[in-house]
């Protein structure tokens, strides 16, 4: 990317060719160079480019993988698609009934669709056309599905565990506020089933549907499991001690509200692989699963291991032999804090995010490394998990389909873009442009 040591001098320029992207690094800012000196640097980089490359004239393809011709679907819909190009898909535009189009810029370029802005009882048609970075588009391609809204509807399952007073170890400060954001959080986001197991105060809660004992953890999963449909989602977050049965190494557990003494015929003890054996038989179309917790990073392998089919999303606040931590200057959780409120609530401001961004910024700004260090359990990597559905934001319409879609590049700012040297030789035309900025302190 172009660095700044200050807003007018820069020490490297990117370059595009036919969406190629590349990075000449200077020692030293290009922009002090004088202006003939600029220019010789600027012609060897493109007399190298016109060498190198050659045009991109091949159009990229695009087929819809799911939902399949002619199937009933109902609230939101995730449309899939196989897209492909001989060098890079920049990007994947929807349209449905000929209306605004939306486009989607990430792999696997997949769309959630809100069937409930189309007319009910009827017939619809998903249009779908893929670009590359050099602007050619494939063939616009189709499928043609039925909205019916009374039909198996997506549901969202949600169960929330804090535990701040236990009945028989040591207490911690913190685990109700963090059970109660969370609740709190997935309601806002429409879920449509949230029970909420803490401990024995249960004004603390804003909903308490029973004592975090370990009986009861597995008994609200189980049901949990057994009602969500494969189109279903289910989120289950965990704020509370944590341990380790083989010295923090992978052999992790939850501890329970009745850790220490044991109810209902269990030792209150919540292992990880108990807790992958109450989701093995789920059918649900993704499960997203989070842990404030010490030893907690040892919970994930497991869960990974199950090699489910559908995207199954982990996070926690440790690795296997790590600790979990309070934060008494916001009165939560440390993790819970830093994953919900000042990332998913705060510099996303309550939008829909995609796990994967929204941990990476949270596990930039977590305060503790080491075997404090959060973690990241994801079956599919590539797929963007969403514990919302990403809303509906048509950004603009075509004039008419199979027409040229180049001018609908993503907006930019204005110092983005900017062309630096442009040349078009032997039919091969070279911009070298900034394409971001980012300043460098003190170097």
């Amino acid at each position: 990317m172009t660095s700044y040591t200050n807003p007018g001098a820069v020490n490297a320029v990117n370059f595009e060719v036919y969406g190629v992207f590349r990075t000449v690094f200077f020692g030293f800012p290009f922009e002090t160079l004088p202006a003939s000196e600029r220019g010789r640097v600027m012609g060897n980089i493109i007399d190298w480019l016109c060498s190198a490359f050659t045009p991109d004239t091949t159009d990229p393809t695009v087929s819809s993988s799911s939902p399949e011709q002619g199937a009933t679907v109902s609230g939101m819909t995730m449309v899939s698609v196989n897209a492909s190009d001989d060098r890079i898909v920049d990007r994947v535009g929807y349209s449905v009934d000929s209306r605004a189009w939306v486009f989607v810029e990430d792999p696997p370029f997949s769309w959630f669709w809100d069937t409930t802005q189309v007319s009910d009882l009827a017939p619809h048609t998903v249009y779908v056309q893929a670009f590359d970075g050099a602007g050619n588009s494939s063939v616009v391609t189709s499928v043609t599905v039925n909205v019916d809204q009374s039909f198996n509807q997506t549901e969202k399952f949600a169960v929330v565990i804090g535990v701040s007073d236990y009945s028989d170890i040591s207490d911690l400060s913190y685990c109700d506020e963090d059970a109660s954001e969370w609740y709190n959080y997935l309601v806002s986001k429409g879920y449509d089933y949230i029970w909420v197991l803490g401990d024995g105060h249960t004004d603390d809660f804003p909903q308490h549907d029973a004592k975090a004992s370990e009986s009861n953890i597995k008994s609200y999963i189980a049901n949990m499991v057994a009602l969500a449909d494969s189109n279903d989602w289910i989120a289950i977050t965990f704020s509370g001690h944590g341990a380790s049965s083989n010295g923090g190494y992978w052999d992790s557990y939850y501890c329970a509200y009745d850790c220490g003494n044991g109810t209902g015929g269990e030792d209150g003890d919540f292992e990880d692989y108990e807790l992958v054996e109450l989701l093995a038989p789920s059918i649900a179309q993704q499960i997203f699963v989070s842990f404030d917790s010490c030893y907690s990073g040892g919970m994930g392998d497991d869960l990974m291991a199950m090699g489910t089919s559908y995207p199954l999303h982990c996070n926690t606040t440790s690795t296997e032999n790590g600790y979990g931590w309070d934060d008494p200057t916001h009165q939560m959780g440390a993790w819970t804090w830093q994953f919900l409120i000042d990332t998913l609530r705060g510099h996303y401001s309550d939008n829909n995010i995609d796990m994967e961004n929204a941990f990476d910024y949270a596990h930039a700004n977590y305060p503790h490394s080491g075997g404090d260090e959060c973690m990241l359990f994801d079956s599919h990597p590539g797929t963007p998990f969403y514990l919302a559905l990403p809303p509906f934001t048509p950004k603009a319409d075509l004039p008419a389909f199979g027409d040229s879609l180049a001018q609908h590049k993503r907006p930019v700012s204005p110092l983005v873009g900017q062309t630096l040297a442009s040349v078009l030789r032997d039919g091969l035309r070279v911009e070298i442009k900034r394409t971001h900025f980012a300043e460098i302190d003190g170097h």
